[in-house]
């Protein structure tokens, strides 16, 4: 038996970092949306002035500030995205962060737009 201890043990490491990896990659506690992101950036106040993307979060009718990143999402000027989004809520997040945490799903749409007003 004390031959097969080294393995039986990197067996055992392996089967917990595959387990630890798995939770952090799909999250149990993520839910999806479907967010639309504008085609300009907007000047806002966060910690400080920034820019902020505009979005619109399942359907709403109305373009709100969007302050975080999108992981895995790269933004272009000049193109409407329609994406689904898996968001999960941050149990202690930093004082100047978000309580969220988004990472992309799926790019459905990226339609350019010619006028920009």
């Amino acid at each position: 038996m004390p031959r097969f201890r080294p393995l039986l043990v990197a067996l055992f490491l392996l089967a917990a970092s595959v387990v630890s990896a798995c939770s952090v990659i799909s999250g149990s506690d993520e839910r999806t949306i479907t967010m639309q992101v504008g085609p300009v950036q907007v000047d806002c106040q966060g910690e400080g002035q920034q820019k902020c993307l505009i979005v619109k979060e399942n359907g709403a009718a109305e373009w709100t500030y969007f302050y975080g990143q999108i992981e895995g999402f790269t933004w272009q000027p000049g193109y409407v995205y329609t994406l689904v989004v898996a968001v999960r809520e941050i149990d202690n997040p930093p004082a100047d962060g978000s309580s969220r945490a988004y990472r992309l799903v799926k790019v459905v749409e990226k339609t350019p737009v010619t006028f920009i007003p």
